[in-house]
């Protein structure tokens, strides 16, 4: 492979790159993330500047206003310090996941542009805070979490819609949780809702069926990555915001505890 020299071809401007009906191989990926590499470098810094303080203001916008709503849904929700760190920190964890998918999809071309939006556990923190704070508060981080990875990836509607759709569904789910169960049940329904995404947007777009297929495990895998980290993570954001969720209290009444045992026949 080392003996191989590259080989390499030139575009000239006003070359259609792909027609449509055409099937799509590497080439012409590789032409496209080409061209698409090119106008990144034709851009000015100014031009740069202006898209990222777009982005930014946008950002800040959606922000003020799921702080707004939640404020007016639930009066009492920045009564303490810890339930706000709790915010800053599951907003920051949104960001972090989004921003490693964007690095792992353009960077690297790791995950395909096409199953990017179905690949992403975008609803992990809107399950943490529905079963740390409230559904007003979930619901917030949901759109907080849609809103903030359309624009990361480039104001991908896809993905608002999944996130949006799959944040709402989360929220449903996980009102009344009593056991660890419920919560992958809720991330394999997030799964199947993606999958649901998938064969509407084959159908409009009459995608091929290895790109349908490609999508929905994609949907289905993500949505249970997202319940399974959440309940990873659960514990140790209890810990940390010195925080007690349904499911610990549950598993604390188990009359099997040693401790209630001896409590139940020692204390009468």
């Amino acid at each position: 492979r080392r003996n191989i020299e590259p080989v390499r071809m030139t575009v000239r401007a006003g070359t259609t790159l792909m027609e449509e009906r055409t099937t799509v191989g590497a080439q012409t990926v590789e032409m496209i993330n080409a061209y698409n590499r090119r106008m990144a470098e034709l851009e000015t810094p100014r031009d740069r500047q202006m898209k990222q303080a777009g982005d930014a203001a946008l950002m800040l916008i959606v922000l003020v206003v799921c702080v707004g709503w939640m404020q007016a849904t639930q009066p009492g929700a920045y009564s303490k310090a810890r339930r706000k760190w709790l915010l800053v920190m599951l907003g920051l964890l949104t960001l972090a996941f989004e921003s490693l998918y964007h690095y792992l999809s353009v960077a690297l071309n790791w995950i395909p542009p096409w199953v990017v939006p179905f690949a992403i556990p975008i609803t992990l923190t809107t399950m943490l805070a529905a079963l740390m704070l409230s559904p007003s508060a979930a619901l917030s981080i949901g759109l907080w979490s849609s809103l903030s990875a359309a624009l990361i990836f480039d104001r991908n509607f896809e993905l608002l819609l999944l996130g949006m759709g799959g944040s709402v569904l989360a929220v449903v789910l996980l009102r009344n949780v009593r056991k660890r169960s419920q919560v992958m049940r809720a991330g394999l329904a997030v799964g199947l809702l993606k999958g649901l995404m998938a064969l509407a947007l084959a159908a409009m777009y009459q995608h091929l069926p290895s790109t349908f297929l490609m999508q929905v495990a994609a949907g289905v895998t993500s949505g249970l990555m997202a319940a399974l980290l959440a309940l990873l993570l659960l514990p140790l954001l209890e810990w940390l915001f010195q925080h007690t969720t349904d499911i610990t209290l549950l598993e604390l009444t188990d009359m099997s505890h040693p401790l209630l045992q001896r409590l139940a026949m020692e204390a009468p």
